[in-house]
């Protein structure tokens, strides 16, 4: 019985982070539509509306969607739960609480919210109703149900221990949206030796660097066949040319480098390379022959925006 008593604060810390963070939020996302502004839809967006009381089918709307929500509130209510143990057996003091436990809280709360809200286009104002929920929750809520003053550890411990499981849960939560200094971005020229093409030499070397262009200077000729372009969410740019100067194409696939400049080139049946970064990305380029055309294809976390061009250019 005493087991199950003590207990009972950490079943109400899952039930009240779901209510904060999923049903309170759904519930104002409600009178904000009564009030007059739609706070969802990608047609026509979210915007203002007439006022009005709200209808069968919109409460019904906004039920499914906290339901919708329901198993992700749950999960963290009931990691918030086994957080809430800890910090009752380390005996944290209200202030120290309140710091850790404000943060994290707002975090997830929004980002449940703006995760989950894409389905039905949400607006800004989704995130933030979320986050402030989760915030208040941190701030008031969470602590009243930690009732332990005493521990044998010694305060400085205590914290330290409950501050490296918070910004490790705030590492987790945000990582995703880091930028992935792994990605690159890329300019990618194919060039085949033919009878007509320009000189190698003659060729723009706006999208190569010029120590790495003129060791290919000879007096064969080339003309561009492909050109690919394509952006990341990365900083990160790669300039590549691909050389074939046999008759027959053999397929291959490539580890794109992070940055900087690259050549590869099929010289009597063999694939060579030369770049100026031998650290790889995330990203590689496979090479293949498609009906007449060369295909170009990245593989790996792509992309923002890509462009390729299947005809010869004399540009």
């Amino acid at each position: 019985m005493n087991t199950v008593r003590r207990l009972i604060p950490f079943i109400s810390i899952t039930v009240s982070y779901i209510a904060v963070s999923n049903f309170i939020p759904v519930i104002f996302l409600l009178l904000i539509n009564c009030i007059g502004y739609l706070p969802y839809s990608d047609r026509p967006g979210p915007s203002w509306q007439t006022l009005h009381l709200p209808t069968i089918e919109e409460i019904n709307f906004y039920f499914e969607f906290s339901i919708y929500l329901l198993p992700s509130t749950a999960l963290y209510g009931c990691a918030y739960s086994l957080y809430g143990l800890l910090i009752d057996f380390l005996a944290l003091p209200k202030w120290a609480i309140r710091t850790l436990t404000t943060p994290i809280a707002l975090l997830t709360s929004g980002l449940i919210m703006m995760s989950g809200g894409w389905m039905i286009a949400i607006s800004a104002i989704g995130f933030y109703i979320a986050a402030f929920c989760g915030m208040y929750w941190g701030l008031f809520i969470f602590p009243r149900f930690i009732t332990r003053t005493y521990s044998i550890f010694p305060i400085s411990i205590r914290i330290f221990f409950s501050a490296t499981i918070v910004l490790s849960g705030i590492y987790f939560f945000t990582r995703p949206f880091w930028p992935d200094s792994s990605l690159t971005n890329g300019d990618i020229y194919v060039i085949q030796k033919t009878d007509t093409g320009k000189l190698i030499s003659e060729i723009s070397k706006n999208h190569i660097s010029h120590t790495i262009i003129e060791q290919f200077k000879s007096e064969n000729k080339y003309i561009i066949i492909q050109k690919m372009n394509f952006t990341t969410e990365s900083q990160n740019q790669l300039h590549a040319l691909i050389v074939i100067d046999d008759d027959t194409l053999i397929e291959n696939k490539i580890q794109l480098p992070i940055s900087g400049d690259a050549i590869y080139w099929q010289h009597e049946g063999k694939w060579n390379e030369l770049r100026t970064n031998k650290e790889n990305s995330r990203l590689s380029l496979t090479i293949e022959r498609k009906n007449k055309d060369i295909n170009l294809k990245v593989i790996g976390n792509c992309c923002a925006t890509i462009v390729q061009n299947f005809s010869p250019s004399q540009d």
